[in-house]
């Protein structure tokens, strides 16, 4: 099951089966906003070519990562850590699909840098 939750600011795709989507809707080149959903919740900022995703609280497991951008490249670290994961460009979105499931916990950063 797929929720879809957000505003005129910010669609965001919940994660049902290890996936999440984010696409703001306003100042996208310079955008910062919060997340919860039923187990953590955290920030999501995008600006100069990089997009971050952090926990605040709980733990968050992806197995896939949408984000809004015409970008078909990408380079993945959570912490000092170098995340590997396929990446293709689908009707607007940067599909992020990863190897084995990923665990961001609270206090940990993923930073996608894109190109």
């Amino acid at each position: 099951m797929d929720v879809t939750g957000g505003s005129e600011w910010l669609s965001i795709r919940c994660p049902t089966q290890g996936r999440l989507t984010f696409a703001p809707r306003i100042n996208s080149d310079d955008f910062r906003g919060f997340f919860i959903t039923g187990s953590n919740w955290g920030t999501f900022s995008q600006k100069d070519g990089a997009a971050r995703l952090s926990v605040d609280y709980g733990s968050l497991s992806l197995n896939e990562l949408r984000l809004k951008s015409s970008v078909a490249k990408a380079a993945m670290c959570l912490g000092e850590q170098t995340i590997a994961a396929d990446v293709e460009q689908i009707d607007g979105y940067m599909r992020l699909r990863f190897a084995q499931p990923m665990t961001i916990a609270a206090g940990e950063t993923l930073t996608v840098s894109f190109g």
